[in-house]
């Protein structure tokens, strides 16, 4: 059987006095800081620690997060309570997603989850309107190979899904194919603070400092991860 329950670390976890380096990234290739009247979307919030942060720069924009579980909307409900909360799959289309369309929409470390990126592509840019700038960051594969991986810890028997690895190739072809109206680029993103081993949970990401004082990143699963943000701006 294969599951998703990694997420749930969230619950256990506030992480908002202390945001994750890549927020800083998003948020100032994003210009957020200078934005003004701009309606945000993170998708894949969890308990909110992106919303939190990008409103801790700018309070005067409009923030909406959207998430399959409820139990951690509850906690984002409850920390972010300027934002808006959706329980909805951006994968089917199904549950609550919004009808209002969104001047910049966030998908953070969230596509590694699925086998196909397809639908998220069409659902997320039914989200946004011309202009709209949609950014998915997380693990991509530089190389041209697509992989999908499942992993249990030795006493488990159920398989864990996750941290699948799409191609730079392979997302830029689908985007061609089937988007006129569209401009994307890929942008490499490179962390520059030391991350250490977390030995209860294996799933975690850590770093480890390179000879060239570059730190490369990895988990449990021996998985390299190289972070991109692919960054899509809809024409209309």
């Amino acid at each position: 059987m294969e599951k998703r329950t990694h997420d749930k670390f969230y619950l256990s976890e506030d992480r908002k006095k202390t945001p994750k380096e890549y927020f800083k990234f998003l948020a100032s290739v994003n210009d957020i800081g200078n934005a003004k009247n701009a309606e945000i979307l993170d998708i894949g919030c969890a308990t909110g620690d992106f919303i939190y942060y990008l409103h801790s720069i700018n309070p005067n924009l409009k923030y909406s997060g959207l998430d399959v579980m409820p139990e951690l909307l509850e906690v984002a409900k409850k920390e972010c309570s300027y934002a808006e909360f959706y329980n909805g799959d951006i994968f089917t289309g199904g549950g609550g997603l919004p009808s209002v369309k969104y001047d910049c929409i966030f998908l953070n470390g969230v596509h590694p989850i699925f086998n196909d990126l397809s639908p998220i592509f069409s659902n997320l840019f039914k989200l946004g309107k011309k202009n709209t700038v949609v950014n998915i960051f997380g693990i991509f594969n530089p190389e041209e190979l697509d992989v999908v991986i499942k992993s249990k810890r030795y006493d488990e028997t159920d398989w864990e899904i996750g941290w699948n690895l799409f191609s730079v190739q392979s997302l830029s072809r689908i985007l061609k194919e089937n988007y006129d109206n569209i401009e994307f680029e890929f942008l490499p993103w490179n962390i520059d603070i030391d991350m250490p081993q977390n030995k209860t949970d294996p799933y975690r990401s850590y770093t480890i400092n390179m000879a060239d004082n570059s730190k490369l990143v990895i988990n449990g699963l021996q998985l390299v991860h190289r972070f991109y943000l692919l960054r899509i701006k809809l024409a209309g």
